[in-house]
């Protein structure tokens, strides 16, 4: 009789667990989250998750947060890692009291940081989750995210301004562990003899593999046509130190000129042409800064460098940069703003959403083709700065800190 009591006892406590770990899933999958994953022990809870329904991912964070708060799971220590295209990029660890005293105002925003932990050292953590069964997958699922271009040439007095304005719908599906294609379809309107380029055509079209090995080392190869009309692969490593403070990479791209003609015929010429690049980059954590150095071999064959500090404010990015070789040299600024809705649709099979962010550059000078560089799209290294655990940590503070409005809250205003 007593074993059947201890017995029962055992099963209704299991029953308990359980019960709450699909409570806090469900909660999570009806919020939109993806690659959902639930491990419990007596006293831990592991939790795993990706993000595509809010633009922010402080944001969807602190919504993670607050679900778990409200959540009638028994563990005190959470753990929760943090994915994209399920690959893990961060983590938090910290425990449910302290996130309950501090969503009920008796702790402090800097008094439950200090007691938790932001890293992107995931090593052990990433083993929590093998063989745990996913929630609502992000795979095969198309996204079409919408947004305008602007590209602009401050001329001659008599035509002292030429711009031509391009709508750029984008098709992307993710088809395995960071595997993802994308193409995007460019739609010029709005030109005011910028060039005679006002055909509509597929503008870029690649398959994109994403690799996060241990000790902080990433890779990414693409394959396929790029922006600036060019066909090819390109390829990159790099290695973090010291959670994101430092960086150390290498890139290299073999291209050839090549497009897709407006009747989807492609053309390319074979003169391929290869760039090598030494990475290095450095993160004050305190002022959100970067200042970053590509070293090597450029698209004209040329040698020298790129030089580029960058100040984060949350989601607007604000840089300086510096082009250096053999051909003459180049400085300029450029500045990535958010736009569109700061929280999408729930992703299904079939979501149509705007481009989160609008990004504009300008050359002082274009008449150098020093050290020559292009710009791919979406890759994991220029993801990884949402995911930084500066990032978001100062991305949550703005919920429990009254704070004055900053740089960003105005540029995003204008928005």
């Amino acid at each position: 009789m007593k074993k059947s009591v201890i017995i029962f006892g055992l099963l209704l406590i299991s029953f308990k667990f359980s019960s709450a770990q699909d409570q806090l899933s469900a909660a999570l999958y009806e919020e939109g989250f993806e690659n959902i994953q639930v491990k419990t022990t007596s006293s831990d809870y592991f939790l795993s998750y990706e993000n595509n329904r809010y633009r922010f991912e402080a944001d969807a964070l602190h919504k993670v947060l607050k679900l778990i708060v409200s959540s009638s799971i028994v563990q005190d220590e959470i753990h929760i890692l943090i994915k994209n295209r399920n690959i893990p990029y961060s983590a938090v660890h910290t425990s449910k009291t302290s996130l309950e005293k501090l969503f009920k105002g008796d702790m402090t925003y800097d008094e439950w940081k200090s007691s938790s932990s932001f890293t992107m050292s995931l090593d052990e953590l990433r083993k929590e989750f093998k063989g745990v069964e996913t929630v609502n997958s992000s795979f095969y699922k198309v996204d079409i995210p919408v947004g305008i271009s602007l590209r602009y040439q401050l001329g001659n007095f008599d035509n002292p301004i030429r711009l031509k304005y391009q709508l750029q719908p984008e098709l992307y599906t993710t088809f395995a562990n960071g595997a993802y294609f994308t193409a995007l379809y460019n739609v010029p309107f709005l030109h005011n003899d910028f060039d005679n380029y006002n055909q509509s055509r597929l503008y870029s079209m690649h398959f994109t593999k994403d690799v996060r090995l241990p000790h902080e080392i990433f890779l990414n190869v693409n394959a396929g046509y790029f922006f600036y009309n060019r066909y090819g692969i390109w390829a990159q490593a790099a290695k973090f130190f010291s959670e994101e403070r430092f960086r150390v990479g290498i890139e290299y791209r073999y291209t050839q000129n090549g497009l897709i003609e407006p009747n989807f015929t492609t053309y390319n010429s074979g003169d391929f042409r290869s760039i090598v690049l030494g990475t290095f980059n450095y993160r004050n954590i305190k002022y959100e800064s970067d200042i970053s150095l590509k070293v090597g071999k450029f698209y004209r064959g040329d040698f020298g460098y790129n030089l580029d500090f960058t100040r984060q404010i949350d989601e607007v990015y604000i840089s300086l940069f510096l082009r250096k070789s053999d051909l003459g040299n180049l400085v300029g600024f450029r500045f990535r703003t958010p736009l569109g809705f700061k929280k999408h649709l729930s992703p299904n099979r079939f979501r149509v959403r705007t481009r989160e962010y609008f990004k504009l550059r300008y050359n002082y000078n274009t008449s150098t083709p020093a050290a020559l560089n292009y710009d791919f799209g979406e890759k994991i290294l220029s993801d990884l700065s949402e995911y930084y655990p500066s990032t978001l940590q100062y991305g949550l503070e703005e919920y429990f800190t009254p704070q004055d409005p900053t740089l960003g809250d105005m540029i995003r205003s204008l928005f």
